[in-house]
């Protein structure tokens, strides 16, 4: 999900992924644009930035920073800030787990206080919270074990604290390099319905003169055909009409890349 082009010639690069910033990673992209451009063999004027999911956040940090890219390509990448759309990716998983909306809205209003205590609380009071609802009935679903202090509680922990308020709408309205910006109708993991009219908004406020922003028929977030887009439907491994091809033509008419025999 984490786009990262690494300037291999540089060694202060942030560390892990999981507990490193949406800035940390975005400078990492810079400095992978940058080592390209010293490159005797690169075209300067056909580098971009293609990111996926997560990409469009670092991405369109790094777009925003950079003046002379020659694209700016996401795909499936969300137009709202990282709290709305992990919300989403949670509510569709536990529609897909079967949850009725009552147990739904109560977990979900769990999730939401916990997520937004990461900001200034410790680990420790936010499990606090989440045990308060440890009386509901649907509480051993969602945590078959007490949730405890591991390794990667902590460091979602920390990445929480760190990247929550991150919206890409914030440095789209900056961005004028070239831009396509595809989304699936049926993403569990995305708000395409929410953030779609939020990234055509803030790319018109950047007076950006060229972009397509555009909903997929029927793609979930894989870029395949799905039905609802839920994480267990099973895989229909026929991508959708015209998530490649979109793509392709869009960088052949700007004369970025060209059809394969």
């Amino acid at each position: 999900m984490y786009l990262r082009l690494i300037n291999k010639a540089q060694e202060n690069l942030p560390g892990d992924w999981e507990t490193a910033s949406f800035d940390e990673l975005a400078n990492d992209l810079i400095s992978g644009v940058n080592f390209l451009k010293s490159q005797p063999n690169v075209n300067p004027n056909k580098i971009g930035i293609m990111g996926n999911s997560q990409g469009g956040w670092t991405g369109s940090i790094a777009a925003s920073k950079i003046k002379d890219l020659a694209f700016f390509i996401v795909r499936v990448g969300a137009g709202e800030n990282v709290l709305n759309t992990i919300s989403h990716e949670y509510k569709c998983s536990l529609m897909a787990d079967g949850f009725t909306t009552a147990e739904t809205n109560e977990i979900m209003e769990m999730y939401n206080a916990n997520w937004n205590m990461a900001k200034s609380n410790t680990w420790e009071e936010g499990n606090n919270q989440v045990l308060s609802y440890k009386t509901k009935d649907w509480f051993k679903k969602v945590y078959p074990q007490e949730p405890t202090k591991t390794l990667s509680a902590q460091q979602w922990w920390t990445w929480l604290s760190k990247n929550l308020s991150y919206d890409s709408y914030d440095y789209l309205k900056r961005i004028k390099t070239p831009t396509l910006w595809l989304m699936g109708e049926k993403d569990g993991n995305v708000n395409s319905q929410k953030g779609y009219p939020r990234i055509k908004s803030a790319l018109q406020l950047a007076r950006n003169s060229d972009f397509i922003v555009a909903i997929i028929p029927n793609m979930a977030h894989n870029g395949m055909i799905a039905k609802n887009g839920f994480y267990n439907e099973p895989l229909s491994f026929e991508y959708a009409a015209g998530f490649w091809e979109r793509l392709e033509k869009w960088l052949i008419d700007r004369k970025i890349g060209k059809k394969l025999n």
